[in-house]
């Protein structure tokens, strides 16, 4: 389902726009397989997705770790929110995107090895 939602997209007007998975998604030249960004409403807030969060700085330290290489600032319903910082995120997105591209499974294997020196040892073994 496509939906014309491209009013107030000041920071990166080069996105398209469209409801994928029932959730407002961002994405360059129509590539909704990459795309840059989404916001999705849950019952405790509103969620800022980036595909490949993992190459983001996050200066802010805002970003939890999603599946593989994707990563979510959360938001509750009562939070202020920062137009000027979320717009700093979504330009370094847009900004990264052809790193991504031309790297995805190196990005996507870094991002797995990663994640596996986090986890805990399993007991027993």
């Amino acid at each position: 389902m496509e939906h014309d939602v491209t009013e107030g997209n000041s920071t990166a007007p080069e996105l398209d726009v469209a409801i994928k998975y029932r959730i407002l998604t961002y994405a360059l030249r129509e590539d909704w397989h990459t795309w840059v960004c989404a916001v999705q409403a849950t019952k405790k807030g509103v969620c800022l997705r980036f595909l490949y969060g993992v190459l983001l700085d996050d200066p802010r330290g805002v970003l939890r770790s999603g599946t593989s290489v994707l990563k979510t600032w959360d938001l509750g319903f009562d939070d202020v929110v920062d137009p000027a910082a979320v717009g700093a995120y979504v330009t370094e997105a847009v900004g990264r995107y052809g790193e991504y591209k031309a790297n995805t499974q190196e990005v996507l294997n870094a991002s797995r090895a990663a994640a596996k020196e986090r986890q805990p040892p399993k007991a027993g073994g």
